[in-house]
This record gives C-alpha cells, structure tokens and sequence, in this order.
C-alpha cells in the first residue's frame, strides 16, 4: 500500500512539476517580448535622431522642412524609452535585472526553507 502512495504521490510531483515549468516560461517569455519591444523602441528612437542628422537637410534650406527638422532634432536628443508604471524603464537591461533579483529571492527563499 505505501509503495502504491510513494508512486501516487512522485506523478503527482512531477505533473506540478512540469505545470510550474510551462508557467514559468511563458512569464519569462511574456516579459521578454515586452522588453524586447521596449529595447527596439529605444534604438529606433536614437537612429531616428542620426538619419535626421545625416540627411543633408542643410542643402535643402525650405523653412518650413528646416523648422520641422529642426524640433525632430530637438526631440531625438532625449531618447525614447518604454516605462513601466511611468518610473521603472522596460530594456532588455531591465529583464536581465528581473531575472537576475527574482533568482536571487527564489535561492534565498529555497535556503531558508531547507
């Protein structure tokens, strides 16, 4: 009877086991795609500043474009950036750092419970 309950009880891990699994790496990939959305945002925003720049606008003098030029310039000069809650910047730097904090509870959280 007990080794029937042991075998019982190892499917019965190994099934949480594997639904903690799938869980947790659609949360990572969740998080992943929004940084990585997050990341592009960034770079397409300082590459958005450069092609302005090195456009030749200055041999084209209309006011009207060298105005509108002109604030796209101003603009680029402070980059784009995705934020989280308006505070905490979404870059592929900031997944890394949630990755790296919430590994760091869940191993101090498993040697408090052993």
């Amino acid at each position: 009877m007990s080794a029937r309950v042991r075998v019982q009880s190892s499917t019965q891990d190994a099934d949480q086991l594997v639904k903690s699994l799938m869980y947790l790496s659609v949360a990572v990939l969740q998080l992943l795609l929004v940084c990585a959305f997050g990341e592009a945002l960034r770079a397409a925003g300082a590459a958005l500043g450069d092609a302005a720049y090195a456009s030749g606008w200055e041999l084209r003098a209309q006011p009207p474009r060298t105005r509108a030029l002109a604030l796209l310039l101003l603009r680029a000069q402070r980059p784009l950036v995705l934020r989280a809650g308006g505070l905490y910047p979404v870059t592929l730097n900031s997944f890394a750092s949630v990755l790296n904090t919430s590994y760091s509870y869940f191993a101090l959280l498993r040697t408090i419970n052993e």
